[in-house]
């Protein structure tokens, strides 16, 4: 698990500010976001789920979800990161997205994934409250 999360940072650490990369760097991003892909099926611990256009696998032990972009995807290639963390008694989900595609799609994804999850967190603080 810490090798593809490892890998994840290398393609933080590396996103190019370039807004069209040549061929080379496009087939270079493909390729490590292919590794990615492939750590974590190797890493035990995950469920893998496909949802069309994300691939998205489960990390029980640590509450975490990461969403790996497919070809096709507005933000590919990207990973984001989703964490329950609870704090006070409270619950929050905590989205965290990276990426060598388009980062203005990217953080469209993301803060839609954070309001989404915020509306959700909502409705159920509100029927808790309820008699």
């Amino acid at each position: 698990m810490r090798r593809a999360i490892a890998l994840v940072w290398c393609l933080v650490l590396s996103v190019s500010a370039m807004a069209q990369p040549s061929d080379e760097k496009r087939a270079q991003y493909e390729k490590e976001h292919v590794e990615i892909v492939k750590m974590f099926r190797t890493e035990t611990g995950f469920e893998e789920i496909d949802r069309g256009e994300v691939l998205q696998f489960i990390d029980n032990k640590q509450s975490r979800v990461f969403l790996v972009t497919k070809p096709g995807h507005p933000a590919h290639p990207a990973v984001v990161t989703r964490q329950a963390l609870e704090y006070k008694g409270q619950l929050f989900l905590k989205s965290n997205g990276m990426g060598r595609g388009d980062q203005n799609a990217l953080k469209i994804w993301v803060d839609y994934l954070d309001s989404e999850a915020k509306a959700a967190i909502d409705k159920k603080r509100e029927e808790a409250i309820k008699p």
